[in-house]
């Protein structure tokens, strides 16, 4: 009898996976967006668009009813709630049975962007962006992605093992790492730059034209491109190599 319950319970769990779910979706309206800040293991994907648009989507209705978003004055603030993010990244019987719990995702549409700040494990992507200025900060853990992005400015900061993936071009470049993250962008093409790395974190970026770098307490910067060391500093374990 116990052999044929499980049996049973088995089978109805198989059909359960086979099931294709259908996700759901929530639109909101907001004032112009520049500024993006995503929090608690949230995936945003940013779009250039000229009609602005904000689209969230998890596997289920009652998904979306974790999700935190508001606007302030350019602004959009992007989380999940505290409890749903837990069970995301701890996981559970029943995950392993009916699926993992998916993070909700909120694609956004905008004209321009200006500053993307991300942490706790949340996950931002920008594709095809350009404009004079872009800052990226990601930390504890949360990464950050740039594709075919042209900025004249371009500051990056990392930390608490966050990570920043940049590709594209800019004029001038500025990067900040430290315990443990990391920012890769060797094919983020760039003029000038100034890299600073400390406890542990690790720098790889491409500048021709001038590079000023400090590195400091086992951390390390790695530059192509051919630019001319202007300024290298390390101290205490920190390693820079620059390849003209």
């Amino acid at each position: 009898m116990i052999k044929t319950t499980m049996t049973v319970l088995i089978s109805s769990a198989l059909v359960l996976l086979a099931t294709p779910s259908i996700a759901q979706e929530r639109i909101f309206d907001f004032g112009a967006i520049y500024n993006v800040e995503a929090h608690s293991g949230i995936e945003i994907t940013i779009h250039y668009g000229n009609d602005q648009s904000v689209i969230a989507t998890a596997k289920t209705e009652k998904d979306l009813e974790n999700l935190e978003l508001s606007y302030d004055q350019g602004s959009l603030y992007a989380s999940q709630s505290n409890e749903f993010w837990n069970s995301i990244s701890k996981g559970n019987v029943l995950d392993a049975l009916f699926g993992k719990t998916e993070p909700i995702q909120v694609s956004v549409t905008i004209v321009d962007i200006r500053e993307i700040l991300a942490t706790s494990g949340a996950n931002v992507e920008l594709t095809q962006f350009a404009g004079k200025e872009l800052s990226l900060n990601a930390s504890s853990g949360a990464t950050i992605s740039i594709n075919d992005a042209s900025f004249e400015i371009t500051d990056m900061h990392a930390s608490s093992g966050g990570s920043i993936n940049a590709q594209g071009a800019c004029a001038k470049l500025i990067v900040g790492a430290s315990s443990g993250a990391h920012i890769a962008a060797p094919d983020l093409t760039c003029l000038t730059g100034e890299a600073r790395a400390s406890s542990g974190a690790s720098i790889d970026i491409n500048v021709s034209d001038s590079i000023v770098a400090y590195a400091t307490t086992g951390s390390s910067i790695n530059v192509v491109g051919g630019a001319p060391a202007q300024e290298v500093h390390e101290g205490t374990g920190g390693n820079i190599q620059v390849s003209e």
